[in-house]
């Protein structure tokens, strides 16, 4: 390529491979980004694949400019033959691009397909923010107005300094938070049917809770274990039957159980037996026993306060008004939403997530989704960590079985802020260290 870039062998395969999915993942520093580069301008120059068959996402214009910059300096070094000269004309207007702009285009060319004006503008931040507290201050105002009793108990419960302030920024977190979930009304409901529910028995909260419990309970129970290896080897028969009771009573939170039940029997269990005494034969186990207890009475305390031990039967009663608010606060938010949508629709503006939003409404249209995936061979992610749900299911559909090309780094996550959620790459990283083919 007439690049002077030596590359590793990890990074040479990953440049060659073509022929399935891929995910990278690699530390800040590694060249992840251009070996992505590199690995596009082999699959123009060898395979003759034409640059606008290419879908390459980042989530920054800075980076989706960089990139057709490194294309155009990379492809400027081959002999300019016809088709090397039709990729440098077509790399500026190459869907190589930050996601919102990919969604922009999309939206240009099926405005019919979900009711838009063609001539819409993308709003920016400022815009954005300022439409939110004009938003913000005309729902309030007709809250007011009407005497919503929710309303109000709603200010007073995120009431900060005698202001609305954190009932506003309750709203928005909500709002932004489900402008990044898929099927966001089903998702609500689910959530919080499952995490509100009385009986811990299907209260999700509740088996997460349960699930650590029982967690602490086997890691105290193999230190138990090895210490009364450890005694029996040494021949201490009484420190042996110190630690098979401690056994038992580590044995009382039961896998079998629901939080419920294990949470009583922690509020309910007496104090550690006593430890045999100390001779001048035993110091060394004496203290080993000594420290094990110590451990798992401090392990026990914060079992007990990771369990709200005290408060299990005020539980329930709480789930059941907070739920209710909850509820309060969802059409709170959908109500901001409504007035949201209608200001910026006097401005014939969208904002990233309704590009975002109105990119899946095209998308469920099966055959502008199958025009949609056959523009491109490839589609490639730079920064994949950073990707949120809403955004993986955009860039699902447009891709076919095997040819997405992903490359990031968990521990770069910087837009979290932005409600990327990292699980997705984790998960696809997984996926595909389980699955040969990938």
């Amino acid at each position: 390529m007439g690049s002077k870039i030596e590359f590793t062998s990890d990074q040479q395969e990953v440049i060659d491979f073509s022929s399935n999915n891929m995910l990278v993942s690699a530390a800040a520093g590694s060249g992840k980004t251009t070996v992505m580069i590199y690995h596009i301008i082999k699959l123009i120059l060898g395979k003759k694949i034409p640059v606008s068959r290419f879908l390459v996402i980042s989530f920054t214009k800075a980076s989706a400019s960089d990139m057709k910059n490194k294309l155009i300096k990379e492809l400027s070094k081959q002999e300019p033959t016809p088709f090397i000269l039709e990729q440098l004309d077509d790399v500026l207007t190459s869907d190589v691009s930050n996601l919102h702009s990919f969604c922009a285009r999309l939206l240009k060319s099926y405005f019919y397909e979900v009711g838009l004006d063609p001539a819409f503008v993308v709003l920016d931040e400022v815009e954005v923010s300022a439409l939110k507290e004009k938003s913000l201050i005309k729902l309030f105002n007709q809250k007011a107005q009407e005497g919503d009793k929710d309303f109000y108990d709603l200010i007073e419960i995120f009431a900060k300094s005698r202001n609305d302030s954190g009932l506003k920024n309750a709203i928005l977190s909500l709002y932004d938070f489900l402008c990044s979930i898929t099927d966001r009304e089903k998702w609500f409901e689910q959530t919080l049917n499952n995490l509100y529910d009385p009986d811990f028995r299907f209260n999700s909260a509740a088996k997460v809770i349960n699930s650590h419990l029982i967690s602490e309970r086997n890691r105290m129970l193999e230190d138990v274990q090895k210490l009364i290896d450890r005694c029996a080897m040494l021949d201490q028969p009484k420190f042996v039957q110190y630690l098979q009771a401690l056994d038992s009573k580590v044995k009382q939170i039961n896998p079998a159980d629901d939080f419920y039940h294990n949470a009583k029997r922690l509020e309910n269990m007496e104090k550690m037996p006593a430890i045999p005494k100390q001779t001048e034969e035993n110091v060394e186990i004496y203290n080993q026993v000594n420290t094990l207890k110590e451990d798992v009475n401090a392990r026990f305390k914060k079992l007990k306060e990771y369990a709200l031990i005290g408060e299990v039967n005020d539980i329930a009663d709480s789930l059941v008004k907070t739920q209710k608010y909850v509820y309060a606060l969802y059409s709170l938010m959908r109500d901001f939403e409504n007035i949201f949508k209608d200001l910026k629709k006097e401005r014939g503006g969208l904002d990233f997530n309704d590009l975002e939003q109105f990119a899946l409404k095209v998308l469920d249209n099966p055959i502008i989704l199958e025009e949609v995936k056959n523009k491109y061979d490839y589609v490639l992610v730079d920064e994949y960590q950073d990707i949120n749900g809403v955004q993986e299911e955009i860039l699902s559909r447009v891709s076919k079985d095997n040819n997405r090309f992903m490359v990031g780094d968990i521990k770069q996550s910087i837009y979290r802020f932005r409600l990327c959620d990292p699980e997705i790459f984790l998960d696809k990283y997984n996926n595909f260290r389980n699955n040969s083919s990938v």
